[in-house]
C-alpha cells in the first residue's frame, strides 16, 4: 500500500538542527550554495542527510549528485552500483520514448521489469504497481534522474555535431537541474578577444517566466566565435560607419556634444537602434549573434541557470541590486562561464540577430540583464523584446562564423 499525502516546506531551523548535528554539516551549511534549500522536505532532507559523506566544502553541490548518492544509501548496491544503474537507465530511456517523450505517461511493464534483472531490494524501495499493473516510481524525480543520466553523455558528446536524437526534445525542471553539473565543460577556444563555441546541442530555455521559451535541447548548427566583451562606448565612438545617419552617435547617455562621457570610454554602449548594431557588427566582418547562439555562449551546454552555475553569487554582475546609476567597465567584474565572457550577465542587455517569438513587427531579442533591472531579469535563459519597453537599455556583441 502507498499513501499519498501533501508535505509543507520543512522550516529553516528544523533543516539547520538536523544537519547541524552531523559531522561537517555546520561547515557545509555554511560553505555550500544552496544547500539547505535541497533539503526542504522530509525525503529531500533524507536525501541531502545520506550524501553528506560526498559533499566538498566550499564547492556546489548538484541534485544528481545528491539523488546518485541516495540510491547508492538505499540500495547498498556497493560496487555492482553502476551495473545496475545501467539497466535501470535503459528501462527508463525505453518507457520514456514509447511514451512519445513525456514523463508523467512513462511506465514499465511488469515483464520488463522482470526482464532487466533488477534487485529486489531496488524495486521494493522505488517501484510501485499501479491498478493498471504497470510499473512506476514511486518518486517522479527517480525517472527524470535516471533520463538526465542517459542524456548527459550524449550531449556531451554532440559538440561540433549535427543534431541527433535529443535535439528539440522538451524536458522538465527537474531533467534540468539533473544535468547541471554533469559534462564536462563546453568545448571552447579561447582566444584574447574571442571564444569559439563548436556546434552541436545545449540545455535552451526555462520555466519561470512567459519570456522564456520552454526548457529543451537546443542546437545551433555551425560553430561561431564570439567576442568576450561588449562593444565599449570608445569602440562606438571610433566607427565611421559607411553609411552615416545624421542621428547613429547621438545616444541618451552621451548627451548633445555626442561624445563619450568622461571616464566611460570603457562602459558597454547602449541606446543602439538595432539596425546601427547590424551595421557595426558588419563593418567589422561579423554580424549579431541568433538568440540561440548567445544563449549558448553564455550558459554552455547543461542548463545551468547561470553562466557560473544554479545559485546566484553576488558581486558577479551588475543589476540593480548594485545601485548603481551607469553600468560598469565590461571587464570590471571579471570574466565567466565556460566561455569565459565579460559582462554578459548584468551590465546592458544585448540585441541579437532574433525577432521575438519570431515576429519581426514586435522587435529583435534582448538578453543577458541590465545595471536598471533586477537579477531575474538577467538569466541567460531570458528573452525579452526591444521595442516592447522604452526603458531597456540594448547594447551589443558581435560573432564571426567559424
Amino acid at each position: 500500500d502507498v499513501a499519498t499525502f501533501a508535505v509543507d516546506p520543512l522550516p529553516a531551523a528544523i533543516v539547520h538542527e538536523v544537519l547541524g548535528a552531523l559531522p561537517r554539516g555546520r561547515a557545509l551549511l555554511r560553505t555550500v550554495d544552496n544547500l539547505e534549500a535541497l533539503a526542504t522536505s522530509p525525503l529531500l532532507l533524507h536525501i541531502v542527510q545520506a550524501a553528506l559523506p560526498h559533499i566538498e566544502e566550499n564547492r556546489p553541490i548538484h541534485g544528481w549528485g545528491l539523488l546518485d548518492a541516495w540510491l547508492r544509501y538505499a540500495l547498498r548496491s556497493g560496487p555492482d552500483h553502476d551495473a545496475v544503474l545501467d539497466r535501470l537507465v535503459a528501462l527508463a530511456w525505453k518507457a520514456y520514448v514509447d511514451a512519445d517523450h513525456v514523463v508523467e505517461a512513462a511506465a514499465f511493464q511488469a515483464e520488463d521489469v522482470a526482464a532487466a534483472g533488477l534487485p529486489r531490494a531496488l524495486r521494493r524501495t522505488l517501484m510501485v504497481i499501479e491498478l493498471d499493473g504497470r510499473v512506476r516510481f514511486g518518486h517522479r524525480s527517480v525517472l527524470e534522474h535516471l533520463l538526465a543520466t542517459h542524456m548527459a553523455p550524449r550531449i556531451a558528446a554532440n559538440q561540433g555535431h549535427g543534431p541527433d536524437e535529443l535535439t528539440g526534445l522538451r524536458i522538465t525542471e527537474a531533467m534540468r537541474t539533473f544535468l547541471v553539473g554533469r559534462m564536462p565543460p563546453m568545448p571552447v577556444r579561447v582566444d584574447a578577444e574571442r571564444v569559439r563555441i563548436p556546434a552541436g546541442n545545449f540545455v535552451a530555455g526555462g520555466t519561470d517566466r512567459p519570456d522564456e521559451r520552454w526548457l529543451r535541447i537546443g542546437h545551433v548548427d555551425r560553430p561561431y566565435w564570439i567576442a568576450r566583451a561588449p562593444i565599449t562606448n570608445a569602440q562606438w565612438a571610433a566607427w565611421d560607419p559607411a553609411l552615416q545617419r545624421d542621428d547613429v552617435h547621438h545616444l541618451p547617455h552621451w548627451g548633445r556634444p555626442r561624445a563619450v562621457p568622461d571616464g566611460q570610454a570603457d562602459d558597454p554602449v547602449h541606446g543602439v537602434w538595432p539596425e546601427d548594431a547590424d551595421a557595426y557588427a558588419r563593418d567589422h566582418g561579423g554580424r549579431l549573434p541568433t538568440a540561440d547562439e548567445w544563449e549558448k555562449a553564455t550558459r554552455g551546454i547543461d542548463g545551468r541557470t547561470w553562466p557560473w552555475g544554479d545559485a546566484w553569487r553576488a558581486g558577479l554582475a551588475a543589476t540593480a541590486e548594485l545601485g548603481l546609476d551607469r553600468p560598469m567597465p565590461v571587464r570590471a567584474l571579471g570574466a565567466h562561464g565556460d566561455a569565459a565572457l565579460f559582462s554578459a550577465i548584468g551590465g546592458v542587455f544585448e540585441t541579437t540577430a532574433s525577432f521575438w517569438r519570431g515576429r519581426p513587427e514586435r522587435g529583435r531579442v534582448v538578453m543577458g540583464g541590465c545595471f536598471t533591472h533586477p537579477i531575474d531579469h538577467a538569466r541567460p535563459s531570458l528573452r525579452l523584446s526591444h521595442k516592447l519597453s522604452g526603458s531597456l537599455r540594448s547594447g551589443l556583441r558581435i560573432v564571426w562564423d567559424a
